[in-house]
């Protein structure tokens, strides 16, 4: 007991007593990095916030039980497995008893501090949020209460028992255990509530302190049964060299704690094979039982490693390196067919010729002097860019009187901004092309069914498989990676009543263009970069010529023959950004400089790489346009001075907030060693202003003070659709799983947008109804 009253080594000299400190702490380096991983997510980011928000929003019973019983899972097993460490480092025992002695408990313990923390922190809990200073004192103050607890603790138990006795004393210590699982349950039911909840983890945190201290009288009136009696049977035989080093009263809180865990991997299957389970239990049950998996696992293989004296991490690595050389973890799901019609999809000059075909009646019309040809362009941004995107185009649809959708020539984007394109892209082709949905739409416009798709959680089971399977599959792909994931929760995670349920399971052939056929939706483009050179490249409906686009690469041209990919699968291969989805693999046979046929491997990633709106995608199309309408002899005879009503007008649709870049003093060793990095990550974002602003220059020089547009009240053709306002210092989480609050602010920034009000009258003041 004296030896374990004092956290700080007592043996040698001061820099031996810290480099005895530094011996333990590396010891458990897993856990503690898990840790503050927990605290960077969820106290840091905003996307842990709007997280733990989605969770009191959830509508189903258990979420907030199963989230209760992960957190419980995640103390317990880096409490436990952590104390078997302890037992086996006897050397370093030696040195510093106490500080082995309570690293495990403090682990436990500041677990539940960070989450208590974290639902402190929630937005909208209090006035204001925790700033650096706040949570330092917090995390100190849980550590003074952590020794109280510790202390007043053991001098009540003794008390007790000497007062009342040992056995009444076990029968309040199981009283105490069960009780765990009637907090979860009690306090889970009511996750609506932060106060709720906080309470709840409070008093798990201090059950915990009293169990870990008394662990060893439960086990005096809760006699561990055949079942619990056969399975610490089976773990002596596994165990049977740690086991000699673990003191025997261990032996029923082991078994527990095996139990335990095997009930938690039940529950993470769950979540990682099926897809309802996993969005009805949430981002954050996930993300708590899958620390606690990975806190059990390192801790599995330190422990293997003294017992053993081998570095089996290192011997794990191996398979992975070479299954990794081996298979491909990360393909990019194509399906068979037997004709796949991408070589007969229009170019653009054809496009082109057929979008003024189906509106030949303006041109000959003699009232109108002016035509827009409309062109939408949406920054990434996960779900977030996806909800405003689709929001957007929607409202301008219906507040038009759908003379945007008849206007609209292309829409361009990357990441979340393909996503909310591609929503908005497949509600025009329900409406135009689908006689069962025609009706309701023209109806209900499609604002609604874009929101009521694109509010879905696509993040849950992505990254339950991306803290899952995917971890093995560089060793041998048995399980569809996370990307995967991401494709399925978008083509079936949305309610049965969602409009769009399903849809994005269509293959994208099916929304091509054909040459031999007229087409009625606008171009889509989804941007995305090939990795191994930067090159930009386009999925597209429609050709994407190197004559026109530069050096764009149409990524449909390097399937294989027979073969054909889902609208999921396009939309996230321009949304492949780390971490969350990997650089997907197209293989395809081709010939090298000798002229040998091999199998060649493109791997693709977001499209904001490159460029984040697509606005150099547009940009091209306008130019070629441009020219065409200049130079074309089969435009200028078939319409001759009719062309000249023809005007580019630009939406670019944007969620990044207007803020001032501060300029500070760079850490010396970030500049020696990451500035190639830090210059990379933030040439990210210029580059992409530059293509906006490049786009922007190029039509205000196009039409500087062009008297048609004047008239027509248009002193401008370029129109921006930020999500965030001039002045504006909230924030909306980037992720794809938002909370209802989040989007209740997304709706309230569309309905009270003075731009968006501004274009949709511009736009009905120069187009006629159809």
């Amino acid at each position: 007991m004296a030896r374990t009253t004092n956290i700080l080594p007592e043996r040698g000299n001061i820099l031996q007593r810290i480099s005895t400190m530094l011996k333990v702490f590396w010891l458990y380096t897993s856990n503690l990095l898990l840790l503050t991983a927990f605290g960077l997510a969820f106290l840091n980011l905003s996307q842990g916030g709007d997280v733990l928000v989605k969770t009191s929003e959830n509508t189903h019973w258990y979420p907030g039980i199963l989230v209760m019983l992960a957190l419980f899972f995640w103390v317990y097993i880096t409490w436990y497995s952590s104390r078997i460490i302890s037992y086996l480092e006897s050397d370093l025992m030696q040195l510093s008893p106490g500080l082995l002695y309570h690293m495990p408990r403090l682990m436990g313990f500041y677990i539940y501090a960070l989450f208590v923390m974290a639902l402190l922190n929630k937005p909208g809990l209090l006035s204001v949020p925790l700033n650096g200073l706040m949570i330092f004192l917090l995390l100190v103050g849980y550590g003074v209460l952590y020794w109280q607890l510790n202390l007043w603790t053991r001098i009540g138990s003794v008390t007790f028992r000497k007062k009342y006795g040992s056995r009444r004393f076990s029968r309040v210590c199981s009283v105490v255990f069960w009780l765990n699982l009637f907090v979860i349950a009690g306090f889970g039911m009511v996750r609506e509530s932060s106060l709720s909840m906080i309470i709840g983890a409070t008093l798990l945190q201090f059950m915990f302190i009293f169990l870990v201290i008394n662990r060893r009288h439960i086990g005096n009136i809760w006699g561990a049964g055949q079942l619990l009696g056969l399975l610490e049977d089976l773990l002596s035989r596994i165990f049977s060299r740690a086991l000699g080093k673990i003191p025997g009263f261990e032996d029923f809180t082991f078994a527990i704690f095996n139990l335990v865990s095997f009930i938690a991997l039940v529950i993470y299957l769950l979540a990682v094979f099926w897809l309802p389970f996993s969005i009805g239990f949430g981002t954050l049950g996930v993300v708590l039982l899958a620390l606690g998996f990975y806190a059990g696992l390192f801790n599995l293989i330190k422990m293997f490693s003294v017992m053993y004296r081998v570095k089996i991490a290192f011997f794990l690595l191996i398979p992975m390196l070479v299954g990794g050389l081996l298979f491909e973890p990360h393909k990019i799901t194509t399906f068979p067919v037997q004709h796949v019609p991408y070589d007969q999809r229009q170019d653009l000059k054809t496009f082109f010729y057929n979008w003024l075909a189906q509106h030949e009646s303006e041109l000959r019309n003699d009232s109108l002097d002016l035509l827009p040809l409309v062109f939408a362009h949406a920054d990434g941004g996960a779900s977030r860019s996806g909800y405003w995107t689709a929001s957007v185009l929607g409202a301008l649809d219906s507040a038009t009187d759908q003379r945007f959708s008849r206007h609209l020539f292309a829409l361009s984007g990357a990441s979340g901004g393909s996503v909310g394109n591609a929503t908005f892209f497949s509600l025009l082709y329900l409406r135009q092309l689908n006689a069962g949905y025609a009706g309701s739409l023209n109806r209900s416009g499609l604002v609604q069914p874009a929101q009521d798709f694109l509010k879905t959680d696509f993040l849950t089971y992505t990254l339950a498989r991306m803290l899952g399977p995917d971890i093995f599959n560089s060793i041998y792909p048995a399980v569809a990676d996370r990307a995967r994931a991401l494709e399925y929760a978008m083509e079936a995670g949305a309610s049965r009543n969602t409009l769009l349920d399903g849809f994005f399971a269509t293959s994208f052939s099916q929304l091509a263009t054909n040459r031999q056929a007229s087409y009625t939706l606008p171009a889509l483009c989804i941007n995305t970069t090939r990795m191994q050179d930067g090159m930009p490249g386009v999925i597209s409906n429609i050709r994407i010529d190197t004559a026109v686009f530069g050096r764009r690469l149409d990524v449909l041209s390097l399937l294989e023959p027979g073969e054909d990919l889902r609208l999921s699968t396009a939309v996230v291969m321009g949304a492949r950004f780390p971490y969350i989805s990997p650089a997907g693999c197209m293989t395809r046979m081709e010939e090298d400089a000798d002229g040998k046929r091999y199998k060649a491997r493109h791997y693709f990633v977001d499209g904001g790489y490159f460029d984040n709106s697509g606005a150099g995608v547009v940009h091209e199309m306008i130019m070629h346009l441009d020219y065409l309408v200049k130079n074309d002899t089969v435009l200028q005879n078939r319409y001759g001075v009719a062309l000249n009503k023809l005007r580019f007008l630009v939406v670019h649709i944007s969620n990044t907030p207007y803020s001032v870049t501060r300029f500070n003093k760079a850490f010396p060793f970030s500049n020696d060693l990451a500035a190639p990095l830090l210059t990379l990550a933030g040439s990210y974002s210029s580059q992409t202003s530059v293509n906006n602003s490049r786009l922007e220059k190029y039509i205000q020089t196009l039409y500087y003070k062009d008297p048609v547009s004047l008239r027509y009240g248009l002193p401008q053709l370029y129109f921006e659709m930020n999500l965030y306002s001039n002045d504006s210092e909230e924030t909306y989480a980037m992720n794809w799983s938002i909370s209802d609050a989040t989007l209740r602010r997304m709706q309230s920034r569309l309905h009270h947008n003075y731009k968006l009000d501004s274009l949709v009258s511009q736009l009905n003041r120069i187009t006629p109804l159809p």
